[in-house]
């Protein structure tokens, strides 16, 4: 009959009881069924923090939770800086791309991160309005362009000062033009 030790290399994936066949009286059995039991805890060990891993990761990319909050801001910079639709989260294509990213992450919806967006929009006139009160000198620049994509003609208008020593700049507002650029019709 094989020993104990030959039937645990042939066979892993059997019950840890059917892995001992005889008693040895050189204490092998014992050494053997320590063994067998070590392999066991360790493995139990390993599923559990394996499960506890993956529970974490998923709660991670609930709402409220930090990471969750750190995706949405990039969400919205996203939007914000390359000038996509809010429903551009709700696209197929978008939805597998961070499916494929991060796939435990629920992607809010367009009225979400549109609110979202307009909260953050919000506090930033809040700042802006605040650091533009207690400057003494500014310039404002007009800035008209035409979008060629559309052919919409718009213009910005920019404020610009110092502070602390650094100049400083923000961007006030664009506006659509219906008309031509004409002296006239900008006046």
């Amino acid at each position: 009959m094989a020993s104990s030790k030959h039937l645990m290399e042939d066979d892993q994936s059997q019950p840890s009881t059917s892995k001992i066949s005889e008693d040895h009286d050189d204490g092998s059995f014992v050494t053997t069924l320590t063994s067998i039991m070590d392999t066991e805890i360790r493995n139990k060990s390993l599923l559990s923090s394996s499960i506890k891993d993956a529970f974490d990761r998923i709660s991670s990319n609930k709402a409220g939770d930090t990471k969750y909050n750190r995706i949405v801001q990039a969400l919205i910079f996203f939007i914000c800086k390359d000038i996509r639709p809010f429903n551009i989260v709700e696209g197929e294509g978008f939805l597998r791309l961070v499916k494929e990213l991060e796939t435990t992450f629920k992607v809010p919806g367009a009225k979400y991160l549109k609110k979202r967006t307009t909260e953050k929009y919000e506090a930033c006139v809040t700042i802006c309005k605040s650091k533009l009160s207690k400057i003494d000198n500014f310039c404002l620049t007009l800035d008209i362009w035409t979008e060629t994509m559309n052919e919409v003609g718009l213009m910005g208008v920019t404020i610009h000062f110092v502070e602390n020593g650094k100049m400083c700049m923000y961007y006030l507002a664009t506006h659509a033009l219906n008309e031509r650029h004409t002296a006239d019709y900008i006046s």
